[in-house]
């Protein structure tokens, strides 16, 4: 097996919850680390990035608790500390960083300022060139992209550098991805592109598998698309009839929650004060009964990734993850802003199997063998990167946030105004 140095870009490792790193990411770093010689690196660009994240998350925390200990001080007539200033919580969360990536063994790349194309990088900037190239649905007056700039010469510097190993860079950037490959293929050196760590694993299974690196990436780049293509009739998310199968298997629960807790429910500065303070005069203050909630819209669907699943034989499994969530508005109008609502998410896991050409590296034969769900529908507050990522408006007025309009992904587009409405629409259309 060939050695592997592989390079992570942010949206490999991030979380937007307050650890440093994903737990899914930590995972599958040590999954790779078990399977083959493997050393992962990020560039440090990405660990100032990483960084920077993690100083505005908890510069916004500390602004919220210096509120509260001026509150706390006033009512006790007591002076408190307060949180950390700016500049020392960016010392802290650059510290905290450097040491969350040595806990899970991931180097740091420094940036080859001394040979970088300076002016170039200046030109393509100024003339929207390379990864400054904006997207194609977004006006280019703005330059962009000078981070991911840094990150590309980073990557480029490493695959000249380590030309024994083979060079991997995992980004869902597609722009920067393909500049990266077509730059190392024009300097005669190789680097093989993911968009997640999870088709990196797959891949190195599929090698240890097949012995040919080419059959296994091939493989990896065909089966997210074998499993479902938008508008493809031949695919088997649709020529197998999953949307109807699993909308009718695992859209009641997600429909019908067996509880929302009253914690999503939005509470009044009178009703927050009630579970923490008490007068030895007037006894404990009580807070407000809890909201029930009710369907606001119809049901989603979204796929998520495919990954290879080891297997014996002459056929390849694999499993690709599907979520199905709907969403609730707080009933008889208790909840009139966006933030009131909450989603209900049901994770399933879909295994499949399917013959694969050993020349062409073709896939064919794609059938179903299992489907499990993952526990029961998770409920958690619908913010606006939920909502955009489902196509829900932010508000009732607003019109369905759709950039993709997937009709194969949609159970119902019907506005749910009463449980009883949205239960007979659905029953209407199934």
């Amino acid at each position: 097996m060939p050695q592997y140095l592989a390079i992570l870009d942010a949206n490999a490792l991030y979380t937007k919850k307050p650890e440093v790193f994903s737990p899914a990411a930590v995972k599958l770093i040590g999954d790779c680390r078990r399977l083959v010689d493997i050393d992962f690196f990020v560039p440090d660009v990405v660990r100032m990035e990483l960084s920077y994240q993690q100083c505005r998350l908890a510069t916004a925390a500390a602004a919220n608790l210096r509120k509260n200990i001026e509150t706390f001080s006033s009512a006790i007539g007591r002076d408190l500390p307060g949180p950390p200033e700016p500049g020392q919580i960016k010392d802290q969360a650059e510290s905290h960083v450097a040491e969350m990536l040595g806990d899970v063994g991931v180097g740091v790349l420094p940036a080859p300022v001394a040979d970088i194309d300076w002016a170039t990088v200046i030109a393509d900037a100024c003339w929207r060139r390379s990864v400054f190239e904006p997207p194609p649905d977004e006006e280019p007056r703005w330059e962009k992209g000078f981070r991911d700039r840094l990150i590309l010469e980073t990557v480029l510097h490493a695959a000249a550098m380590e030309k024994a190993r083979q060079i991997v860079f995992i980004t869902d950037d597609r722009l920067t991805a393909k500049i990266a490959a077509e730059k190392a293929k024009g300097g005669g050196v190789s680097i093989t592109c993911y968009a997640e760590l999870v088709d990196l694993k797959s891949a190195i299974e599929l090698t240890k598998k097949t012995k040919s690196k080419e059959f296994s990436n091939a493989a990896v780049s065909e089966a997210p698309g074998t499993f479902y293509r938008q508008g493809d009739p031949g695919c088997l998310f649709i020529a197998g009839g999953l949307k109807q199968a699993l909308f009718q298997q695992f859209g009641p629960g997600v429909r019908n929650p067996v509880l929302i807790p009253a914690l999503f429910a939005p509470e009044s500065p009178l009703s927050k004060a009630a579970r923490t303070i008490s007068t030895p005069l007037y006894g404990p203050l009580r807070a407000s009964s809890p909201l029930t909630y009710e369907p606001r819209w119809g049901l989603r669907m979204d796929i998520g990734a495919t990954s290879y699943v080891p297997s014996s034989g002459d056929r390849y499994g694999w499993q690709t993850e599907i979520e199905i969530a709907a969403l609730f508005k707080p009933k008889g109008g208790g909840g009139p802003l966006p933030s009131s609502d909450v989603v209900s998410i049901q994770k399933i896991d879909v295994e499949w199997t399917c013959r694969i050409a050993s020349d062409t590296a073709e896939i064919s034969d794609a059938r179903v063998q299992e489907i499990t769900r993952r526990g029961l529908p998770l409920v958690k507050p619908a913010d606006a990167t939920i909502k955009f990522r489902y196509g829900w408006p932010f508000y009732d007025s607003a019109p369905l946030v759709r950039p993709w309009h997937d009709e194969d992904l949609l159970l119902d587009d019907v506005h749910h105004a009463t449980s009883l409405e949205s239960e007979m629409a659905i029953q209407s259309l199934g």
